[in-house]
């Protein structure tokens, strides 16, 4: 990897899990009004047009730009754009479903595991060296994620429905694991296929599925009860003109910039370190948070008697954010330059897997 490209990747990870960061404030904001499936449908959908018209232009200035006589790409096993689809479709979905069961503070929280389960996991499908430092880095950063909101959400309301409560964090568990699975499998794509096409093909994957579980969940009582108890089976497709702007933050903030971000950082760092920046996202939505409601533009859960519509305050944000940046700093330090990567559930070549 080269020296511009190494000073890069913090930069991209940073500015990513920043919008992934105020889209959970933007989410419960937008989302009391609508069907979160319904709007994880027409994201991922809108996604996968804009992706698709920037991956074409970018395919093929790239073939006019390949010599005649160059090496035919290494193409990735048949089922990896088809996993990474089903990892955005769990990330997304359950993360949005949470969201509108819960809060951004909840969500915020649960971001901070990511780092956690990314380094068991690449520690198991990669070997990624897990040493004291790095493991310190990872501990403090998630400390400091529950200063900033875990301390928060204990001196809130109780949620109103437990049950409720549980199925939400449920969501938030299944979110996380598959966003770092994600970062894992992105890794296997061929490293000369442009990152807006690796996107591009994966969200067209999760696309698909997210519009056919939409469908099937909407078309059953019991079952569209459960993520928006709030629809009934007239409103469970109404788009409400205030979740609009919502909906094109999710899509033009998250889908497109944040994801490609995410996708071209992974396949220059170790996942361990792409991950551990999810811990941005808590500075990221406390901040944000507190802006909104010390300007009054909406409702404080604290006083507020309408769970769906308004936003939680947060527990210690000023030792929280030292306590996060000291952790990314001590992971930061620990990167070593990326081994190829040779495992064989990721690449295949003609002849088989490599």
């Amino acid at each position: 990897m080269a020296a511009s490209e190494s000073a890069s990747v913090p930069g991209a990870l940073l500015l990513a899990n920043a919008l992934f960061g105020a889209g959970s404030v933007v989410g419960s904001i937008g989302l009391p009004s609508m069907n979160p499936l319904v709007f994880a449908s027409l994201r991922e959908a809108s996604a996968t047009l804009i992706l698709g018209c920037v991956a074409l232009v970018v395919e093929r200035r790239a073939a006019a730009r390949k010599p005649r006589d160059a090496p035919p790409p290494v193409a990735p096993r048949r089922y990896l754009y088809a996993s990474l689809g089903v990892c955005v479709f769990l990330d997304q979905g359950c993360s949005i479903a949470g969201i509108k069961l819960s809060d951004a503070v909840t969500q915020s929280i649960w971001q901070t595991t990511q780092p956690v389960i990314t380094a068991a996991l690449s520690r198991v499908v990669f070997g990624e060296p897990l040493t004291w430092r790095r493991s310190c880095g990872v501990a403090c950063a998630f400390a400091g994620c529950l200063a900033m909101v875990g301390l928060g959400a204990l001196s809130s309301a109780a949620p109103a429905s437990r049950a409720r409560y549980v199925a939400a964090n449920g969501l938030f568990l299944v979110n996380c694991t598959a966003s770092s699975a994600y970062v894992i499998l992105s890794k296997g794509a061929a490293p000369d296929t442009p990152t807006v096409s690796v996107t591009f093909r994966t969200y067209l994957r999760a696309a698909a599925l997210m519009a056919l579980t939409t469908t099937v969940v909407n078309a059953s009582g019991p079952l569209l009860a459960v993520v928006c108890d709030d629809c009934g089976r007239r409103g469970a497709w109404r788009v409400p003109a205030r979740a609009l702007w919502a909906l094109a933050y999710w899509v033009l903030g998250q889908s497109v910039v944040a994801y490609c971000l995410v996708t071209w950082a992974t396949r220059r760092a170790s996942s361990t370190l792409v991950s551990a920046f999810a811990v941005v996202q808590p500075v990221v939505a406390a901040a944000l948070t507190a802006a909104i409601l010390a300007a009054g533009a909406y409702a404080n859960c604290a006083t507020s008697a309408d769970d769906d519509a308004c936003l939680a305050p947060t527990g210690w944000p000023a030792l929280g954010a030292v306590l996060i940046f000291a952790g990314l700093f001590l992971v930061v330090r620990t990167e070593a330059p990326p081994a190829p990567l040779a495992h064989p559930l990721l690449l295949a070549t003609d002849d088989g897997v490599q």
